[in-house]
């Protein structure tokens, strides 16, 4: 079954919006992951444009979206930057806010949302598709609501091994510590 893409704007070319081309095996051999619950991967990759457009087609649909997981995500992703910080710096509290500030803003979120390969695994309503203005904010919540899912399918060691290797290194905190 080929899969649908939208062909205009950035996102046009990469984040499709119908379940046959998710490939959520694939997903996971990349990221060294292995799901219990398939489905928490699912809803972190599955905004809430795509819900609405698949339950309009179908009320019936059981679908989840990555809302409630990007909300949980930002907590695990800043609790394992902030204890990061407090143990591989000795600078006082104003620059270790600044420095979380730029490992969970958007913008560097994004970047390693892109870096990680998120982007052909998010399932988006065809609108959201064409709106390429709100890229950085889609893939730095589906990175957030992924680390939730790993969260509390794995527990947190899980999750924070994934947070450090995946979001941390490589950034400014990495370059300058231990």
């Amino acid at each position: 079954m080929p899969s649908s893409s939208i062909n205009e704007g950035s996102l046009s070319n990469s984040i499709m919006y119908d379940d046959s081309f998710l490939s959520f095996q694939e997903l996971e051999d990349k990221l060294g992951l292995c799901f219990i619950d398939k489905g928490l991967l699912q809803a972190a990759l599955t905004s809430r444009s795509f819900i609405k457009e698949t339950i309009d087609k179908d009320p019936n649909a059981q679908v989840g979206d990555n809302e409630r997981l990007e909300f949980l995500g930002d907590a695990v992703i800043e609790l394992v930057v902030r204890e990061y910080l407090y143990k591989n710096l000795d600078d006082d509290v104003n620059f270790l806010t600044t420095k979380k500030k730029e490992i969970v803003e958007n913008s560097y979120l994004h970047m390693r949302a892109l870096e990680l390969g998120l982007r052909p695994h998010i399932r988006l309503g065809v609108g959201e598709s064409r709106n390429p203005a709100s890229e950085e904010a889609i893939l730095s919540g589906a990175l957030e609501a992924l680390c939730a899912a790993i969260y509390l399918d794995q527990g947190f060691l899980r999750a924070k091994d994934f947070v450090l290797q995946n979001i941390i290194q490589n950034s400014t905190l990495d370059k300058n510590t231990c």
